[in-house]
């Protein structure tokens, strides 16, 4: 794209706003974002009603976190989204992985806000056969969904499209690959103690 239809483009986003802008760049992923965001008024709500508490805070928090987190998550994607070039965005496999990644996430969030519910850990769980099964799929869909995130972030970096410099590309892909990687590992730490609480 030339440096005026570049200027143009950024004028369109002011005026149409972050929110119409995230949808243009990619729909689905600002579709499951805006979903997130809705899906934290009636946890906020229900945290002002509901005085249950889990390992001595509301019940709500958590979920609020992951919800206002994972929006967050789906966002950012969206708006770098652009920087991957049009033919490998084009792509069955990473239109498929813009789905996979959008579906894991806020069944994680469900099963999430599902356990809070009934006052209950959706992390370290396994009271029940069901919840012994569903907690280590929680962990193979989170390491699912950091992979194809980490993969995106490899995608920016071998692209050319965007008209972003290319220290600001390294930037965000490496922040993609490294974010991804890092908070992989982070949750898996946090897993291998079997609990809650480190130290």
């Amino acid at each position: 794209m030339s440096p005026a239809g570049l200027e143009g483009a950024g004028a369109s986003s002011r005026s149409a706003g972050p929110f119409a802008e995230l949808r243009r760049r990619e729909p689905t992923l600002m579709a499951f974002a805006l979903l997130m965001v809705a899906a934290t008024v009636p946890t906020l709500i229900a945290m002002a009603l509901d005085v249950r508490t889990f390992n001595g805070i509301n019940v709500w928090i958590k979920p609020f976190k992951f919800q206002s987190s994972v929006a967050i998550y789906l966002a950012t994607v969206a708006w770098f989204w652009p920087y991957i070039d049009a033919a490998i965005r084009a792509r069955a496999a990473v239109r498929a992985g813009v789905w996979a990644l959008c579906i894991l996430l806020v069944l994680e969030v469900a099963y999430i806000t599902y356990r809070a519910a009934l006052a209950e850990g959706s992390h370290f769980n396994e009271s029940t056969p069901i919840a012994a099964v569903l907690y280590p799929l929680m962990g193979v869909a989170i390491l699912i969904a950091v992979s194809i995130g980490g993969w995106f972030g490899v995608l920016v970096l071998r692209s050319t499209e965007g008209g972003i410099s290319a220290n600001l590309r390294f930037a965000i892909g490496a922040g993609l690959v490294a974010g991804n990687i890092l908070g992989g590992a982070t949750g898996a730490f946090i897993s291998s103690h079997g609990s809650h609480w480190i130290g």
